[in-house]
Order: structure tokens, then C-alpha cells, then sequence
């Protein structure tokens, strides 16, 4: 699971920022389950391990409530200057329920499939700001240097997210979190995502490279529309979550392929799946 995110964030083959570095952050054992106290230590380690590095956390995983401890935490580290990427869920409920993805300073991704439409598991809600690709995602696999797989559910969709929001920051490096979300969502092609319910955004993340490297505006337009999904392989089943004690990893279904090119490679941050800096 962290090493299929990690690849999609950051990985040589399959990444979409490579020119970052990912610090991986355990909190979650072999079988899914953690505290929240864990998860927030590794939020305030990565809070507190440079002050002079562009950050971005990527958590794929989700909890079971609310806990306004673990929001606060993201909040602490989204005013220290931290981006924070999270996964809606994999439960078709109300993110706003659930933390962390209720979290009002984090980026909550929900998932979309190849057609464009919301991801029959995945949560949803005012409390998500973006729809990203979460269904049959190639990526690295963690048998070998060579492995890769797909896997589907939200936790593939929030570091596709987080690899466009270090490619924001490499573009921008003077953005604070709350530039790089709007700066996320401005871009994103607006009304591309349906069958989304409760309120939710239908807007579908979106990067072109030359943005970056051409001076693009500061302030995107609204109306900025390209292309839908970038999903690379054959539909595979779709995600479950994993219930645990005080959180759950979104581990999602999967389907091992069978030939693979290289798993890591560039410069980012993540956490919780891996944390990325500049």
C-alpha cells in the first residue's frame, strides 16, 4: 500500500512529481491498525524536521469519527507551512464524519474512475475539495525493485493530488497551504466528475507541465478545463476499508500484474504512506 502511494507520488516510472524526496513515516502496522497518537507524532516529526524545506504530507488512511485532536494537528501543521493531502474514504459516507478527512485546512481527494464518475466507494461531501483518479491505479509494488500492481480506492487518489501539489510548489515556491489548495482547485476541470452526491466538488485534478516552467498566473481561471482521467490499467475490483481500533488504513482491492519497470526515484515529501519535501 505505502509503497504503491509513494510510487504514484514521486516514483521514476509511475510518479508525478520526480524531483522530489519521500520520507516514509510509519503509523500503521502489517495488519492496518494504529492510534491517532501515532499518527500525530509523525505529523509534528515532519512539522519539526526542517524549517527551511517545502513540504507536503500525503495520509492515505482513514479513521472511524471524528477526532478534533488529530484535525487540530493538521491544522498545526498546515499554519507551520505544511501541505496536507488526505483521503476521503473508502465507506460512500459523509466525509465530514470522519477524520482526518474533515479536516478544513487539509486537501480531502475523493476518488473518480476512468468514466469520469465518482467512485461507487468512495466518500464524499462539502468536506472534499477535489476529485483524483482511484480505480485499477498502476503503480510501484513492493516484491521487488522491478514489481508493480494496481489498487483502487481513495489512498490512490489523494497522492495524485500530492504529486501536483509538489509540482505547485516547485512552480511557486513562495505558496503557503492555502495557495496550493486554491491554486489546486482553480485549475482543476470544473463539472467533470458525476454522479457525485451530498454536495460534493466535481472538479477533476489537473496538471500540464508548461504551467509550471512558463511563468503560468497565480491565479488560474476558474474556468480552466482540460482532459478527464489518467487511469493506466484494466478496472480491478474496488476498495474496502480496513477497520482498526482508532484508524484505518484505505487499502483498497487490488490486482498483481506481472512485468514492471523501476519503483523510486526524484526528490518529495509524504507521510503515512511516505512524506515529501523540496
Amino acid at each position: 500500500h505505502g509503497t504503491h502511494v509513494a510510487g504514484t507520488i514521486g516514483g521514476s516510472s509511475y510518479g508525478i512529481a520526480k524531483n522530489v524526496t519521500i520520507y516514509t513515516s510509519r503509523v500503521l502496522n502489517c495488519a492496518g491498525s494504529g492510534t491517532t497518537s501515532g499518527i500525530i507524532a509523525a505529523i509534528r516529526w515532519v512539522v519539526n524536521r526542517s524549517t527551511t524545506r517545502r513540504k507536503v504530507i500525503n495520509m492515505s488512511l482513514g479513521g472511524q469519527g471524528e477526532s478534533p485532536t488529530l484535525d487540530q494537528a493538521i491544522v498545526t501543521a498546515t499554519s507551520s507551512g505544511v501541505v496536507v493531502v488526505v483521503a476521503a474514504g473508502n465507506d460512500d459516507v459523509d466525509a465530514c464524519d470522519i477524520s482526518p478527512a474533515r479536516s478544513p485546512s487539509a486537501i480531502t481527494v475523493m476518488a473518480s474512475d476512468r468514466n469520469d464518475r465518482r467512485a461507487s466507494f468512495s466518500n464524499y461531501g462539502t468536506c472534499c475539495d477535489i476529485n483524483a483518479p482511484g480505480v485499477a491505479i498502476l503503480s510501484a509494488g513492493n516484491s521487488s525493485n522491478t514489481d508493480y500492481m494496481t489498487m483502487s480506492g481513495t489512498s490512490m487518489a489523494a497522492p495524485h493530488v500530492a504529486g501536483v501539489a509538489a509540482l505547485v510548489l516547485q512552480a511557486f515556491p513562495s505558496y503557503n497551504p492555502a495557495q496550493v489548495a486554491d491554486y489546486l482547485v482553480n485549475l482543476a476541470t470544473p463539472g467533470k466528475v458525476t454522479q457525485t452526491v451530498g454536495g460534493s466538488p466535481t472538479r477533476l485534478l489537473y496538471w500540464e507541465s508548461a504551467l509550471g516552467s512558463s511563468g503560468a498566473s497565480s491565479s488560474p481561471s476558474t474556468g480552466t478545463s482540460q482532459t478527464g482521467t489518467s487511469q493506466t490499467a484494466p478496472s480491478s475490483s474496488q476498495g474496502s476499508s480496513g477497520n482498526t481500533v482508532e484508524s484505518s488504513f484505505d487499502l483498497g482491492s487490488f490486482e498483481r500484474t506481472s512485468d514492471a519497470s523501476g519503483i523510486v526515484g526524484g526528490t518529495f515529501l509524504a507521510i503515512l504512506a511516505a512524506y515529501v519535501h523540496m
